[in-house]
């Protein structure tokens, strides 16, 4: 039985869904917690009704020993987020705001040429993480005509691998952030699958998301229309389409998001930000 859950899990990867994933956003929705049925259905994209002891030894492969998910003692078979229990107020939460460069749009094809990242904590920019990539091929005319990338710029560039286990530091203990968060979250986990790595394995908030909830009337939620809506620049050399120019504005953008959940929705904790990300914009403007 449980040989045929681990090939389950490993085909749900494999399929670019995120299993672990997809139980964290379950959970975080639903602060009393979820039975294993339920929760396994959701985890693992299934159809239909689930054997509770089935889900259970699933969930119990895929989340047990990580400290964020709690399995409830007894013979309820439930799990819920530590989080849920201890929210973690925002000023408190560190953000790694992260954008990246790539040869193309699809993570299993394409790949990363630059990543530029800043921490975000209480209103404040902090530490960066800038580099170029060498992607291990050549650059399409098309990416270098936006990015201004060039084949000799990454010629000496380190190897994603390289790099990879810095970026895990930078990361560890922060929530990712993004604009469009999910395509250089993808890309990023794509990466670290290549080069033997540890998947990034944390909460992530999208500018996308939180622009089209809390600026419902911008004709635009692309980051060009963001930053002009904020009156920000990309950086101190004003870089558009690069890694670092397009993670300074974000990261600016998302002080000015979380500001504005504050003082319009009650936003006060992480869990409550990941909640409000994920209410329809139909439903906050009705």
């Amino acid at each position: 039985m449980w040989k045929a859950s681990r090939v389950f899990v490993i085909m749900a990867y494999q399929l670019n869904h995120n299993p672990k994933e997809s139980a964290w956003r379950a959970l975080l929705a639903s602060p009393g917690g979820m039975k294993s049925g339920p929760l396994a259905r959701r985890a693992f994209a299934l159809k239909g009704r689930v054997n509770g002891t089935v889900a259970d030894g699933l969930l119990s492969q895929l989340l047990g020993g990580d400290v964020r998910f709690i399995r409830a003692e007894g013979s309820e078979r439930r799990w819920n987020l530590a989080c849920n229990m201890d929210p973690t107020p925002l000023e408190q939460v560190k953000f790694t705001v992260l954008d990246v460069e790539t040869t193309g749009g699809q993570p299993n094809f394409n790949r990363v040429i630059e990543i530029g990242a800043f921490h975000v904590c209480n209103g404040e920019v902090g530490r960066s993480f800038i580099s170029l990539i060498n992607p291990g091929r050549s650059i399409p005319l098309g990416i270098t005509f936006l990015t201004g990338i060039k084949n000799e710029d990454v010629a000496d560039a380190p190897r994603f691998s390289d790099i990879a286990d810095d970026l895990l530091s930078f990361c560890e203990g922060t929530v990712f952030a993004g604009h469009s968060a999910m395509f250089d979250f993808r890309f990023i986990n794509t990466e670290m699958q290549r080069s033997n790595r540890p998947y990034l394995e944390c909460a992530s908030v999208c500018t996308v998301r939180l622009s089209r909830r809390l600026l419902p009337g911008l004709p635009s939620h692309s980051l060009d229309s963001v930053a002009a809506h904020f009156g920000l620049g990309f950086g101190p050399d004003d870089e558009r389409h690069r890694g670092s120019g397009d993670a300074w504005a974000t990261a600016h953008a998302l002080i000015h998001f979380l500001e504005i959940a504050r003082e319009r929705h009650q936003v006060q904790t992480i869990e409550d930000l990941l909640r409000f990300q994920a209410i329809p914009p139909s439903k906050l403007l009705s």
